[in-house]
């Protein structure tokens, strides 16, 4: 068998195993999750989903870059390579990051996490990397918008944003009570961050 062919079956099962690990909690939450009844669902052996991923905390860690890669990728992208001025740049990660909280299953998927990470070591260091990452994109953007705020202002500012942003996750995805507002509250969050960051 050629390497082309064993590396493609070896990121087709990869893929495979994210995307019911995704459904699973997805569909299910936190406590249907485990590394045996992933395997199970799967067909395999315990042991085979190990060589892919040796420990819960790589299947989380793998399965939460896989859910928001490509919001990452399109906001990193655009934020590194955009001409255009700070605030459009920022509009723009807003917009995206939104999609991103509109995604039935992205959604579900995070209330799960938010679930584990109160009782799970391993997601709560997962999820406040992930959160890390993300205050330090927003701030380094609230810096370009208004260069006279200290460091540590437009750290927190940045997590307010966020907070607002994850947050609405629990009222604007599909299904939830202001499902139909979205649009609306995004104008409205627009201007919420606009004064912030003048401030």
């Amino acid at each position: 068998m050629g390497k082309s062919i064993i590396k493609k079956k070896y990121s087709e099962r990869h893929d495979e195993i994210l995307d019911v690990t995704i459904n699973v909690l997805a569909n299910e939450g936190y406590t249907s999750l485990s590394m045996r009844g992933i395997a199970d669902r799967i067909g395999i052996h315990l042991s085979t989903l190990q060589y892919y991923f040796p420990t819960k905390r790589d299947l989380l860690k793998s399965t939460i870059e896989k859910s928001i890669g490509t919001m990452v990728r399109m906001m990193d992208e655009f934020i590194l390579n955009s001409s255009t001025s700070p605030e459009k740049v920022l509009r723009k990660a807003l917009r995206i990051h939104l999609k991103s909280c509109r995604d039935p299953k992205i959604a579900k998927l995070f209330v799960a996490l938010w679930g584990m990470s109160a009782h799970d070591e391993d997601v709560n260091f997962l999820l406040t990397e992930v959160y890390k990452k993300d205050c330090q994109r927003y701030a380094t953007l609230i810096k370009k918008i208004n260069p006279h705020l200290t460091k540590r202002d437009c750290e927190n500012k940045a997590i307010l944003i966020l907070a607002q942003l994850e947050g609405l996750v629990l009222f604007i995805s599909p299904e939830k009570p202001f499902a139909s507002k979205a649009r609306v509250i995004e104008k409205q969050l627009w201007v919420s961050i606009e004064s912030l960051i003048s401030a």
